[in-house]
């Protein structure tokens, strides 16, 4: 059984994924995953099975809360990443239209589908087609440069440039960019109430909390498990393709690329800003983009050795994942980085420097957005 430090595969994936894609992410997986010490065998052992138990129970109920709780609770199953595709887009997309016929008003079954199903393309034969929540979530939400980014994706999946080049376009007229992702997290923090979690064992402590195991908690191992739960769905095309535009691409994805610097995730804010900085290495704001990268660089960094508080819980749910850890690094004194500080990689310290992280491609470690142990 793999350590549960080991299992956080959205969490460590996605900040792997972001950094490569802002130029410098080898070792970034590593560093996500450098928290203390694993979950211990045992306490796995014994959450797996109240889990497969809880999932069962919901499955057999038709009322929206335990369809809500199914699929927010499902990708922590240890098997859930390794499953073949089609069978997990089956019985995925099985959750997904419950919780969307119980509640057809409310998208949140959506953000899960697009983000199983995006990069999934071509879907007949995976049985996951991302367009009905696509077309859910543009018709809710045609302001929101997250969902265009989404159909781009979509579409450079299925090799239709002309179709990711109109989400792009569409993105860029969008006044806003918005995961949603303090509202999900705070559905599956709710849903994780309702799992019973078993006792922690002191290898699971220190995991939680390596200065001071006999402070954690079970609210602690559940802010861990609603970040690997919660959908976090990443614009991967766009910020690809963003780092070196096309002539008539560039104002598109500078437009983008600034509504994502002031995402409210911390994933999110770190591509947009990475991207803002590669689009504004020769212009007069350049060196305001790198510093406001170089902050961004050392909130991941710090906040990544600071345990979670019933405060980050709070400020997470009302403001964001960005303002969460913010609040941490001001409790600790730590809110901003020293005038000489710079990140130790090679890559992340030259993008900060000159704007630029070495060739095309080439990618080098960074300061990973932390898991909030």
């Amino acid at each position: 059984m793999r350590p549960l430090a080991l299992r956080r595969p959205r969490f460590a994936v996605l900040a792997a994924l972001a950094l490569a894609l802002a130029g410098c992410g080898r070792g970034a997986g590593k560093a996500a995953t450098d928290a203390p010490q694993a979950a211990s065998a045992a306490w796995q052992a014994a959450f797996d099975t109240s889990l497969h138990e809880h999932l069962r129970g919901l499955a057999e109920r038709d009322d929206l809360q335990s369809q809500r709780d199914l699929l927010r609770l499902q990708s922590l199953l240890p098997d859930f990443h390794t499953r073949p595709a089609a069978r997990l887009a089956r019985e995925r997309l099985g959750a997904i239209a419950r919780v969307r016929a119980a509640a057809p008003a409310d998208t949140e079954a959506d953000w899960h589908h697009a983000e199983l199903c995006v990069r999934r393309h071509p879907p007949a034969s995976q049985g996951c087609d991302p367009d009905p929540a696509l077309r859910r979530l543009q018709a809710a939400e045609p302001d929101n440069a997250a969902v265009w980014l989404l159909a781009a994706d979509a579409a450079d999946a299925r090799h239709d440039p002309a179709g990711a080049f109109l989400g792009l376009d569409r993105a860029a007229a969008a006044p806003r960019y918005d995961l949603h992702y303090a509202r999900h997290w705070s559905g599956v923090l709710d849903s994780l109430q309702r799992l019973p979690l078993p006792p922690l064992d002191p290898p699971t402590r220190r995991y939680l909390n390596n200065d001071d195991p006999d402070a954690a908690t079970d609210a602690d191992m559940r802010v861990v498990l609603a970040t690997m739960a919660a959908p976090l769905p990443l614009p991967t095309a766009a910020v690809l393709g963003c780092r070196e535009p096309e002539h008539g691409e560039r104002a598109a994805c500078t437009a983008v690329a600034r509504l994502m610097a002031d995402s409210d995730t911390l994933i999110g804010q770190t591509l947009g800003l990475s991207t803002m900085v590669r689009l504004s290495a020769e212009a007069a704001d350049g060196a305001a983009w790198r510093e406001r990268l170089r902050q961004s660089y050392w909130r991941n960094e710090q906040a990544r050795h600071l345990p979670a508080s019933p405060q980050f819980v709070s400020v997470l749910r009302g403001r964001g994942e960005v303002a969460a850890y913010e609040a941490l690094l001001r409790a600790a004194g730590r809110e901003r980085a020293p005038s000489d500080w710079l990140p130790q990689q090679p890559g992340a310290r030259e993008l900060v420097r000159t704007g630029r992280s070495g060739r095309s491609g080439e990618a080098t470690d960074a300061s990973a957005p932390p898991v909030p142990l």
